[in-house]
């Protein structure tokens, strides 16, 4: 799946003399999220197809299961922001779903931080990702959304897309396209649920997805 790419320079597998034609498949159907996560992911991407191994441009891969549609939330302040993530983290707790099935993706360390205080305050058990001994069954696990490629939850939110966090001014394509693929990937961590939030106006990068909800 090339849209999980994050690194700049393209590596084809042929440069390492193995060949994959007539021996592989494009991914055209995901099992790690809904249609309806994948779907407002595949919008960040404003149509920017990601090559495969081989070099070719690869087509947009459909979900076997659909889901809730994506909450997104702009709020006035950080504190509301941050609120809100420990609320709508309560509210999945009271569905049902365990701690541990949840994950909170932050633009830096520093925001990371300040969740986990608000957690901590919220009597919520809480770990920075990578941490030994301390990510369990009833543990919300926090990290930053560049180093969320390879975690999967069944609800997750991804805080802090903003315009000042996500923004392009000043950026070459190359590096625009990778800040696309990046946010790819932390919206598609969620399996059954996202909760996607800022402060102020969302970045440019993410209005389209925003923009074309469902009833919106």
């Amino acid at each position: 799946d090339a849209d999980q790419r994050l690194y700049r320079t393209p590596f084809p597998l042929a440069y390492s003399d193995i060949i994959l034609n007539n021996r592989s498949k494009r991914l055209e159907k995901s099992y790690r999220c809904s249609v309806n996560i994948l779907t407002f992911a595949n919008r960040i991407l404003f149509g920017v197809r990601a090559a495969d191994p081989d070099g070719d441009e690869t087509p947009l891969a459909t979900s076997v299961f659909s889901g809730p549609e994506p909450e997104c939330f702009a709020a006035s302040d950080l504190e509301k922001e941050l609120r809100t993530v420990v609320n709508r983290l309560k509210q999945w707790r009271s569905n049902g779903v365990p701690w541990g099935e949840m994950l909170v993706m932050c633009p830096t360390k520093a925001r990371g931080e300040e969740v986990l205080k608000r957690l901590t305050d919220a009597h919520i058990a809480a770990c920075r990702v990578g941490e030994e001994g301390t990510a369990g069954p009833d543990v919300v696990r926090v990290t930053t959304t560049h180093r969320a490629k390879g975690m999967e939850a069944n609800v997750a939110v991804v805080c802090g897309v903003g315009s000042t966090e996500f923004g392009i001014d000043g950026l070459s394509e190359e590096e625009v396209q990778q800040r696309r693929h990046v946010l790819f990937v932390a919206c598609t961590r969620a399996r059954q649920e996202l909760h996607v939030s800022w402060v102020g106006e969302p970045s440019v990068l993410l209005r389209s997805a925003v923009e074309a909800r469902p009833g919106r």
